[in-house]
């Protein structure tokens, strides 16, 4: 059972913040997209748009895989939806070992819905 945890970094959608809550470096504009900019105030507003997963074979790398979403029209109604999923690739071992995103490795966009 673990007991303990070790804090490394977290994200509303919009920012990266490592474990000193301040913001990861190379993190700025890391999920661009109409629902950053809609949401910037308070937080990507998608449920579960962010998900951190440990690089097999690593003990400092991290994907960090999230959506942003753009406006559409549904049924003549105005919505916001998830249309792109992307990741970036995170390594603790940057920054003096608060973190960042690998340059080159921002984003890669894995689907987009037409």
């Amino acid at each position: 059972m673990i007991q303990w945890a070790i804090y490394f970094f977290y994200t509303n959608g919009i920012t990266i913040g490592n474990r000193n809550y301040d913001t990861m470096l190379n993190s700025l504009n890391f999920n661009a997209g109409y629902a950053t900019s809609f949401y910037e105030t308070k937080g990507m507003g998608i449920v579960q748009g962010t998900l951190i997963i440990p690089m097999p074979e690593s003990d400092t790398q991290y994907y960090l895989f999230h959506v942003t979403a753009e406006p559409i029209v549904a049924y003549g109604n105005d919505d916001i939806n998830p249309l792109y999923l992307s990741f970036s690739l995170i390594d603790m071992d940057l920054d003096g070992g608060n973190g960042g995103i690998v340059g080159g490795h921002k984003i890669y966009m894995l689907l987009m819905i037409p």
